[in-house]
């Protein structure tokens, strides 16, 4: 071998002796075809010369003698085997134990210290690859038809069957060591790999690189462990909990060994990390001078810089880092990488066989139940990501409901919940209200999850007319009627813990359990919403069916607008959850059709200042969400037409609202200065009779002829921070004020 220059314990460098059988000469000694030693770091010729010397690292590719070969393959087959052992493979029969030194089989209960994952095979590190050996349960005394029979997801599977009549395919450990889901007609539910190596060399790996790729990428500055750990903790207490995509004990125990005892695995990577800090950075008022102003494009770039090396081995992690990042782009407006990686978090998940029941894998000893219950953990967050962005841009869902047989949610008790208390968490320095709850975590994921499940129908049925095909508006309504019915069996069905009562709002709920409430309402809001606003000669639906799909869309808004004040009122709307923005857009359309078109004048005056309301929280929430006011300035645009329109209709004398709600919708839309916003809900608003459409131009500085554009266009449609209309918004930080204050004072009963 060629000598090396070890340390001695006095830390001074010793030369080594002089090799007898030099195998590879220094590069000098090569080009000038003179005698080398090998001696390192610096050979006795070129010591003499005080000539520069370096071994190539090329290849050699001489002839290697007989006994070396022996014994470089005896290497390999050991490092394979140590492989197999680790995933608890059967071997191959026939092994020639006469000369290949035995290898003890791993007890289940008591797994052998020395094969952890720091061996290496031709130059890849083993560790980097097989993040499935901790999951994976032995199986003993098994042939390798026995092991395929335990891969295979057919519930028809057995030792008597071909498996070329399988028609459910199976999980194979892919050329990344990961277990990947092969469907029969992939011909590779058979044999994936067959006599080819297990490990690809071409893959790029993200262990032990991460400075490499984010010096490339340009965002390589130093993060202070500190300023992490407070932007995770505000993902798993403001973000995570609504859509329970990570598992808070998993993420932290995967962090601890990939950072602390250099063991990746496929709970924890740095693009996972990255993701989660990039939410935490929009829920945080920290300034950090020493990174970029943006913070969120700093993380975003950071882990989408990692994701393109982390895509060539995706792991469990790589699928929940998908569904964050898909979410970090939709509060930047960027909707298309969005859609984008919310497709690819799905893709990735089936690609993985998460959507596959993974019981039977556990009791046939593949996979251990702490492994499936993750599996199913992370499916359910990434379908239920997928069906809200689904209903946020109005698109097809990127799986059916029938491909998928893990099993839902459970709500129970039994199972347990890794964050059993949720608090408030805002900064260390900041933490003045030591309020605490149970969090509920597998209770709001089975009604989150169950709800998306109702909200796919609803989608395919009613906002998916098949192209040539006239819609029977009848037929519609009647599956709106049934759909409306689920809905009330699904609420009622709810566990106590996260039932609200709406007209009882006094009581400090969970913020996630309230924002599930906001979701259940604006479906009721979709179910309905084709048929709030129909002409009854059109469609066949009489005045009756119209009038009763109305006012649902009207209750559902304000339902939506009472659960938006309960938040602000414990909580604040600074740290609200990503999916809150839809929800209240979804409500303020209602509020704004309601206050120029319906023809009860009581339910328009209610619209308008619930219309003010969610006007304001979205310009408190887009502190932290650009979506939120992209959404403000599309409402802005909807009522400012809709007041042009009610204009021209008033000054031509063929007004269906009426002058003194021309005069209200100006007042609704900020226009002029009003008292409204403290009136309750419901009560009808007097106004004097002197007061004209006339005076209110005056008092706008216009004549009636004005130009409307430019009286939208005032300062009050839109109360800013400095404005005095502002002030009950703009305390944003205040955790649980039990007093409540502001917009939450506003029409809270």
């Amino acid at each position: 071998m060629v000598g090396t220059s070890p340390l001695d314990e006095f830390g001074s460098e010793t030369r080594s002796k002089a090799i007898k059988h030099v195998t590879r000469a220094c590069s000098s000694c090569q080009k000038r075809k003179t005698k080398c030693d090998g001696l390192k770091p610096q050979c006795s010729v070129c010591m003499l010369y005080k000539r520069d010397c370096a071994y190539s690292q090329q290849i050699d590719k001489r002839r290697m003698a007989s006994k070396g070969k022996i014994s470089t393959l005896v290497t390999y087959v050991q490092a394979l085997e140590s492989l197999l052992l680790r995933h608890h493979i059967e071997f191959p029969s026939g092994r020639p134990g006469n000369f290949l030194p035995p290898l003890p089989s791993p007890s289940p209960s008591a797994p052998d210290p020395e094969l952890e994952p720091t061996e290496t095979v031709q130059g890849v590190t083993d560790g980097t690859a097989p993040t499935i050996e901790k999951s994976i349960s032995p199986v003993s005394n098994n042939s390798p038809d026995d092991i395929q029979d335990h891969l295979s997801i057919s519930a028809e599977s057995s030792y008597h069957i071909n498996p070329l009549a399988d028609r459910m395919g199976s999980l194979q450990i892919a050329e990344d060591g990961q277990l990947r889901l092969f469907g029969p007609t992939s011909n590779l539910h058979i044999s994936h790999v067959g006599p080819f190596p297990l490990f690809n060399s071409n893959i790029r790996l993200v262990h032990w690189n991460e400075a490499l790729i984010l010096t490339a990428a340009g965002v390589n500055s130093h993060v202070d462990k500190e300023l992490e750990d407070h932007l995770t903790k505000l993902y798993f207490a403001w973000e995570n909990p609504n859509i329970p995509l990570v598992d808070e004990r998993a993420y932290y125990e995967g962090k601890n060994c990939y950072r602390n005892l250099n063991q990746p695995n496929h709970r924890y990577s740095e693009v996972l990390n990255n993701a989660i800090c990039a939410v935490g950075a929009t829920l945080t008022s920290r300034y950090c001078p020493d990174l970029p102003e943006s913070l969120v494009d700093f993380f975003a770039t950071r882990s989408k810089a990692l994701l393109e090396v982390e895509m060539d081995s995706p792991t469990l992690s790589t699928v929940q880092s998908l569904g964050i990042l898909s979410g970090v782009e939709a509060l930047l407006t960027r909707d298309a990488r969005g859609w984008l990686y919310s497709g690819m978090a799905m893709r990735l998940a089936t690609d993985l066989g998460l959507h596959i029941d993974a019981a039977p894998f556990a009791e046939r000893g593949l996979i251990d139940l702490e492994e499936a219950r993750l599996r199913s953990s992370t499916f359910w967050g990434t379908y239920a990501h997928e069906r809200m962005w689904s209903l946020y841009v109005g698109r097809p869902e990127a799986i059916d409901h029938l491909d998928i047989t893990v099993q839902l949610p459970s709500p129970s008790s039994s199972q347990p919940d890794v964050n059993h208390v949720w608090r408030p968490y805002i900064d260390e320095n900041q933490q003045t209200n030591n309020w605490e709850s149970p969090a509920l975590l597998h209770e709001v994921a089975h009604g989150t999850v169950t709800l998306c499940t109702k909200m796919a129908s609803i989608r395919k049925v009613l906002y998916s007319i098949p192209r040539g095909t006239k819609p029977d508006i009848k037929k519609l309504y009647a599956f709106a009627t049934k759909a409306r019915d689920e809905l009330a069996m699904w609420v009622s069905g709810l566990s106590e813990s996260v039932s609200v009562d709406i007209m009882d709002l006094g009581r400090i709920h969970l913020p996630h359990v309230l924002q599930l409430h906001m979701q259940f309402h604006a479906v009721r809001i979709i179910i309905d919403q084709p048929f709030a606003f129909q002409v009854p000669s059109l469609g066949g639906l009489t005045e009756e069916n119209i009038t009763h799909s109305r006012e649902c869309c009207h209750d559902a808004a304000l339902s939506i607008t009472k659960l938006l004040q309960a938040i602000r009122r414990h909580f604040s709307l600074r740290r609200v959850n990503i999916q809150t923005v839809h929800l209240i857009f979804t409500a303020m359309l209602v509020h704004t059709q309601s206050a120029f078109l319906s023809p009860d004048f009581q339910m328009r005056d209610t619209a308008r200042r619930q219309l003010e309301i969610c006007s304001q929280a979205l310009g408190e929430i887009g502190q932290a969400y650009k979506n939120a006011l992209r959404a403000l300035e599309v409402i802005t645009s909807i009522k400012s037409e809709l007041l042009r329109q009610e204009r021209r209709e008033s000054t031509s004398g063929l007004s269906i609202i009426g002058q003194s709600n021309s005069i209200s919708s100006m007042v609704a839309l900020g226009q002029i200065q009003s008292g409204l916003f403290g009136v309750e809900p419901g009560e009808s608003q007097s106004w004097p009779d002197n007061l004209t459409s006339n005076s209110l131009f005056n008092l706008c500085g216009s004549m009636p002829d004005a130009d409307l554009d430019r009286c939208a266009s005032m300062a009050d449609q839109i109360p800013l921070p400095e404005h005095s209309s502002w002030a009950p918004c703009v305390d944003s930080s205040a955790p649980l004020c039990p007093e409540g204050n502001g917009l939450a004072d506003s029409s809270m009963h």
